[in-house]
Formats: C-alpha cells, sequence, structure tokens
C-alpha cells in the first residue's frame, strides 16, 4: 500500500545569535504543537518512550516550548513526563502539578483536548512514530535569510497571499532586544497583535 503524504502548511521563525540551535517561531506554533502532541501519542501507542524522551524531551525540555507562557511552559514539562511514565490523559486533572487556574487557561485545556482527540486517531489508523517522522512535511522559513525570504515572497504571491509586513518587524525589533526584554516584548506583541485582530473592523488582516 502506497504511504500518504502530508504537508501541514508554514512555519515561520527567526533565529537569535544568542541562542544558537533554537528557533524562535513567528507562526506556526499551532501546527508545531501538533505534530509534537502527535510524535507523543504515536511513541506512547507504539511502546517507544523511550526513543521519544532521547530525541523530543531531552533533559526533561521539550522541543517545542512555551517560553513567553510561564504555565504553559511548565504545564507542558510535567505533562510529557506524566503520559511517558504511563499516565493517563483523564488523570492529568488530579496531579499535585496541575493547578486550579489551568481549568481557565485557554492554551493548556486546548493542549489537554488537542491530545485526547490526536491519540484516538493514532489508535484508529495505528499510526507510527517513523510513519510521522517521514512523512509529514512543512514548508520552513527563517524570515532572517535573504534567500528564503525572497523564495517566500514568490510562492505566497503566486498562491495569491499576502505576506504580513508585521512578522518581520517583529523579528527585527525583537532582535536587538536584551534576553530579558526579548520574551516580554515578545508576550506584547502577541497582546498587540489579539487586539489589533480584534479591532481590524472591515481590514482583511490586522496589519
Amino acid at each position: 500500500e502506497q504511504e500518504v503524504y502530508s504537508n501541514v502548511g508554514f512555519v515561520y521563525v527567526y533565529d537569535d545569535n544568542d541562542y544558537k540551535g533554537r528557533s524562535f517561531l513567528i507562526d506556526g506554533q499551532q501546527r508545531l504543537t501538533t505534530l509534537y502532541l502527535l510524535l507523543l501519542a504515536t511513541a506512547i501507542e507504539n511502546g517507544r518512550e523511550d526513543y521519544f524522551a532521547a530525541k523530543y524531551f531531552h533533559n526533561f525540555l521539550p522541543k517545542v516550548d512555551y517560553k513567553v507562557r510561564e504555565s504553559a511552559h511548565r504545564f507542558m514539562i510535567n505533562f510529557v513526563k506524566h503520559m511517558l511514565k504511563g499516565g493517563m490523559i483523564d488523570d492529568v486533572k488530579l496531579q499535585h502539578w496541575y493547578f486550579v487556574n489551568y481549568d481557565s487557561d485557554t492554551t493548556i485545556q486546548s493542549l489537554l483536548s488537542n491530545y485526547a482527540a490526536i491519540s484516538n486517531i493514532v489508535r484508529e489508523k495505528k499510526l507510527t512514530v517513523d510513519y510521522v517522522e517521514n512523512n509529514i512535511e512543512m514548508w520552513f522559513f527563517d524570515v532572517g535569510n535573504s534567500s528564503q525570504g525572497e523564495e517566500l515572497y514568490i510562492y505566497m504571491n503566486s498562491r495569491g497571499e499576502e505576506v504580513l509586513a508585521n512578522e518581520n518587524i517583529k523579528a527585527a525589533l525583537l532582535e536587538q532586544c536584551s534576553d530579558e526584554d526579548k520574551f516580554k516584548w515578545g508576550l506584547e506583541w502577541e497582546h498587540w497583535q489579539d487586539f489589533f485582530w480584534k479591532n481590524r473592523g472591515g481590514n482583511p488582516n490586522a496589519d
């Protein structure tokens, strides 16, 4: 039977010289988080917890992290630990590290509900870690890389979609910030984006 290949779309990042080997997301958080949870679910279903821990949870740090959201950052670490040790999704809210305020945290609740749905799909479709790693791809763009930026511009315009200028501005501004300010203003920028999106009126985007 021929394998089915999937492309989940675009992920936009910028690199920072102060953090070698890491990329900071501009757009694509939901896509990467979904893939990360999919890898976790397939690893557990296939009995490959050790493989996942070594490759995607090294030193108890997830490859996909929420540094600008401290609650989500802590939850993700504890959640992955819990699941890799044989914990059940239904028991998460009973754990000592699950705080009451998590019930009103939309990011954490989305992580929980999404993982539950993903686990069901993994069992139904009998998905494997190898399948996820080798058959699902994405378009990855570093906005600081001029050649990739030009490729993105050509590709997006050929599809009739506009590249949002504010994301390039965000990357350029955050690059000039101190380590402490990167996270502070990165979070502020997200708040501003939400505000302008909700108040965009008849405009097609928030720019």
